[in-house]
């Protein structure tokens, strides 16, 4: 019993290293299958390493640079209608310095980097 308890979190402590990577559940397998781990260790792990990546896929759909774009347009769009209905170009300018720089910082901080 304490053998197959020390495979099983032998198995998962190897699996979580191929958590971030892009690699399919057939290749984890195969890598868990060649360290010695049981064939039904390495399906288990596989398989629940491939559930957790796409939980977690799914909980970073929601963009935010898309954001910092759409606010950029939509502080450009009120500030013509502004300049439109007021006829001030000091209101114009206002919105444009109080506006435009946060949609800018924040499109510039959720931006992924390229880690090579």
């Amino acid at each position: 019993m304490e053998n197959n308890d020390y495979l099983r979190n032998k198995a998962y402590k190897e699996g979580l290293k191929f958590k971030n990577s892009e690699i399919e559940e057939e290749v984890i397998y195969a890598k868990l299958e060649k360290q010695g781990i049981p064939l039904h260790f390495a399906k288990e792990v596989a398989m629940n390493v491939i559930i957790e990546r796409n939980k977690y896929k799914k909980h970073n759909l929601f963009d935010f640079k898309t954001i910092g774009v759409v606010m950029i347009v939509m502080w450009v769009l009120g500030s013509i209608i502004a300049y439109i209905i007021t006829a001030n170009i000091f209101v114009v300018i206002a919105l444009f310095f109080v506006c435009i720089p946060p949609s800018i910082l924040g499109y510039l901080m959720t931006k992924k980097k390229n880690l090579c």
